[in-house]
């Protein structure tokens, strides 16, 4: 099991969390990009107007680099204590993206309903960064993002439903296999008349 330094959000390290293997292990790139293209395909349904490929926002261009999709791997996952923000302020959030060594783009999750308004606030006229709840959280917007930024309860939370979910589809896929096992050894044939006769004979 992995762990990742907890942060203040003056960049000071505040503690350590743990981090499951069969959430933050090994990435299945083809996986990765079904979910992202499923994703892509949703946010477009019951749009009537067809965009062509000059109208396409980023169209031909890469979603991702060919190397480097696991956060945690590459060091780009930032988890922080809270988003205690205490002014609705563009600038002093500018600073605490600074502090956290965030020179690029930044996804921030938070849980939801966390009535978190100065992190809104502060946030949203940034170039490049993006306030989701944890519960919105897909591959799409971590692939969009240079950074993660998580805080702890978001990540927390995050990590227990991903692990709940693994759990689900392994149970799934065993059942699947048991009941092919089954099926691939089939029930006994039944013996006809003259058969049974022939071994009473």
């Amino acid at each position: 099991m992995a762990t990742i330094d907890i942060h203040n959000l003056s960049g000071d390290k505040v503690g350590t969390l743990d981090l499951a293997d069969d959430v933050f292990g090994a990435v299945n790139e083809d996986l990765l990009w079904e979910a992202v293209k499923h994703y892509r395909a949703a946010q477009r349904a019951g749009t009537h107007a067809t965009k062509n490929k000059k109208l396409v926002s980023g169209a031909g261009k890469k979603l991702w680099k060919q190397k480097g999709t696991s956060k945690f791997a590459d060091g780009k996952l930032i988890v922080v204590n809270a988003f205690d923000v205490k002014e609705p302020k563009t600038k002093q959030f500018r600073q605490v993206l600074d502090a956290l060594k965030v020179e690029t783009t930044a996804l921030l999750v938070e849980v939801p309903r966390h009535g978190n308004r100065n992190l809104a606030l502060g946030s949203r006229n940034l170039e490049g960064v993006e306030l989701v709840h944890g519960n919105e959280v897909h591959p799409y917007h971590l692939l969009r993002y240079d950074r993660a930024i998580f805080s702890q309860p978001a990540i927390e939370a995050l990590q227990v439903s991903l692990k709940s979910s693994t759990s689900k589809r392994q149970h799934q896929a065993a059942d699947k296999e048991g009941e092919k096992a089954k099926k691939a050894s089939g029930s006994p044939r039944r013996r006809s008349r003259h058969e049974k006769a022939a071994e009473v004979a």
